[in-house]
């Protein structure tokens, strides 16, 4: 079979790959074949897209999905959607009937995944074709396989195929990423150039940014046409979205929007470092079942990501994720007759309740963990800007209040102008404060009504290793020196003990302008560290003080996080109180999705601005 090359003016088809509903595409002569994937905007305007392809003039019409079709994945439709109730799932179903009905027929219309057909070309010769949407998993898309089945995903490819239509690229063949890397599949590399001695034409797309022609020679000698001819991606997108806060709200925001659109610019701007504030000075500790029916979902959600994250990049290692015990621990110095089975350290207490298990509980370095997930980011391209305070939003002209830049100053007095098309604010206990300074009193809306909480002072040990410390963490009532007081005890994974809680001496004092600014009391670290002795009696004489520190955290005036969109443009993710770093992770992927339009993993409609 001889194919034109198609930057010939005689070519007999026409690819349009990647291209999501609206964005313009020419029509060319009847006298063509045409393959189209990605039609959708992740699922969004099915049967517009749809009718507009089978209108089409071409004889023949080949459609493949791709990533971005999450309705027609029936094997992770769950997964993607979430709660799919019976109306959802009959409608999803019926996508996928509307694509082999009556009307696909009439239109010359085939679908194929995972699937093979013989169409005719323009000449009356018959092609096979085989089709797949597949590609290698990128974020909670459509039609992904694991890096770790590569080399499998393509083996049962028919050997007669001539014309491969994939969504993705092959490794190192139009596969460059905006970032530099090739993300294509090896797998399907080898398969093509390998182990089809007959094909002779490769149509995919994905990597807007790859777009173009290149011609290969298979193992059996013969020419090989790749053709990619996706839009360039800022087309297809048009947005840049700037995230205010390089928090674990911030970072985990940056991590699921970097891993849902590979098409979009994504800047993180933080005044200080990255987890500066409480995402730093937390205790991190996670629970499954500890919250009100409002942020039941999202707790649930996030919980799951957590051994999720921990599972992809190493989480125990990398910032000493592990489940734990959690108990009720209360001392009174007059009554110190009982202790903890299993558990050495607390042999000298007064009682003590089981408050979580490995089930329910459990616990990360917020820091470590915070840090992390911005350093994936960054490697998928987002544009981390530190040292750059948020000073101004530029917004489009007559327009009400629509952002088109930010501006961020740094310590020189020197300004970063970033497009933004999106802004988020995840500013922690400072959301209140810049939102009412960058959009007015007036505009801020719900992200102007956070307030800072009192301050809370906390310390970290490290007790000599001959001090054998159980994965217990402890909620405590303490009565000691004719007072009381309840701090919070966390041992970690690296060997320190994490305590908070001990009261402050100052709790009128005021959010400072930076992270780094604020420090704790004297007296309150001096509680914390007599709180830790009496605790765990000899544990912490001798112990290294590897931190001493304070932070405030953001709270909302229903007590409840605030997550979604404030107006056109402007959105918000804040008001956590003291469950922050745990339902981090879930409040970032939720609010990525409904930045994306995508529906959120979790219900959480009764936290919107």
């Amino acid at each position: 079979m001889e194919l034109p090359h198609p930057a010939h003016s005689g070519a007999t088809y026409q690819v349009y790959t990647s291209f999501p509903l609206g964005v313009p595409i020419p029509r060319p002569g009847k006298n063509w074949t045409r393959f189209v994937c990605d039609f959708t905007t992740f699922g969004k305007g099915f049967k517009p897209a749809l009718d507009w392809i089978k209108e089409l003039r071409h004889p023949q019409k080949v459609l493949i999905a791709g990533n971005h079709e999450l309705s027609l994945d029936l094997q992770h439709r769950g997964e993607i959607y979430g709660r799919i109730d019976s109306q959802m799932a009959a409608e999803l179903d019926e996508e996928r009937r509307m694509l082999t009905d009556q009307s696909a027929t009439d239109a010359n219309l085939t679908y194929l995944e995972v699937a093979s057909a013989e169409i005719s070309g323009g000449s009356g010769k018959k092609w096979s074709i085989h089709g797949s949407p597949y590609t290698p998993e990128y974020g909670t898309m459509g039609f992904s396989y694991p890096r770790s089945a590569e080399n499998t995903m393509w083996i049962n490819v028919p050997q007669n195929t001539e014309v491969l239509v994939t969504h993705g690229p092959p490794f190192g063949i139009l596969d460059s990423s905006r970032h530099g890397s090739h993300v294509g599949c090896p797998g399907l590399s080898h398969a093509v150039l390998h182990r089809l001695p007959h094909v002779r034409l490769h149509v995919y797309g994905h990597i807007h940014e790859s777009r173009g022609v290149e011609i290969h020679q298979g193992s059996a000698g013969q020419d090989i046409v790749d053709y990619h001819n996706s839009p360039p991606a800022h087309n297809l997108m048009g947005r840049s979205i700037a995230i205010i806060g390089g928090g674990i709200i911030g970072a985990s925001t940056a991590y699921y929007l970097s891993a849902l659109a590979q098409d979009i610019d994504i800047h993180v701007v933080e005044s200080v470092s990255i987890a500066a504030a409480a995402s730093g000075k937390a205790g991190g500790f996670l629970a499954l079942d500890w919250h009100s029916n409002k942020t039941k979902p999202l707790a649930a959600l996030s919980f799951k990501l957590h051994q999720e994250l921990a599972d992809a990049h190493d989480g125990v290692k990398r910032w000493g994720y592990r489940r734990t015990n959690t108990l009720q621990l209360d001392i009174d110095e007059d009554r110190r007759n009982k202790s903890v089975p299993g558990a050495e350290w607390l042999k000298s207490i007064s009682s003590h309740k089981k408050l979580g298990d490995e089930e329910t509980t459990g616990q990360v370095h917020p820091f470590h963990l915070t840090q992390t997930l911005a350093d994936v980011a960054q490697s998928r391209g987002v544009q981390v800007h530190l040292g750059a305070s948020a000073s101004k939003i530029n917004f489009a002209p007559d327009s009400d209040k629509v952002p088109v830049e930010l501006v961020a100053t740094k310590s020189d007095g020197s300004e970063i102008v970033i497009p933004a098309t999106d802004i988020v604010f995840a500013a922690g206990p400072w959301t209140g404060s810049l939102a009412r300074r960058l959009l007015g009193e007036k505009y801020a809306g719900s992200a102007g009504t956070i307030e800072p909480s009192e301050p809370s002072s906390s310390i970290v040990l490290r007790p000599d290793e001959s001090h054998k410390i159980t994965n217990h963490m402890l909620f405590t009532e303490l009565v000691f020196k004719n007072l009381s007081c309840e701090p919070e005890v966390y041992p970690r994974l690296d060997g320190t003990v994490y305590l908070c809680g001990a009261g402050n001496e100052n709790e009128s004092t005021p959010l400072p302008e930076r992270a780094d600014q604020v420090k704790p009391t004297p007296g309150s670290i001096q509680r914390l560290k007599e709180a830790a002795e009496f605790v765990s009696p000899g544990t912490f004489e001798k112990a290294q003080v590897v931190a001493e520190q304070c932070c405030f955290r953001p709270n909302s005036q229903t007590g409840l996080p605030v997550i979604g969109k404030v107006r056109e443009g402007i959105w918000m993710a804040s008001g956590h109180g003291v469950w922050g770093i745990q339902n981090g992770p879930g409040t970032g992927k939720c609010l990525a999705e409904l930045i994306l339009g995508l529906p959120t993993s979790a219900d959480i409609s009764q936290l919107s601005p």
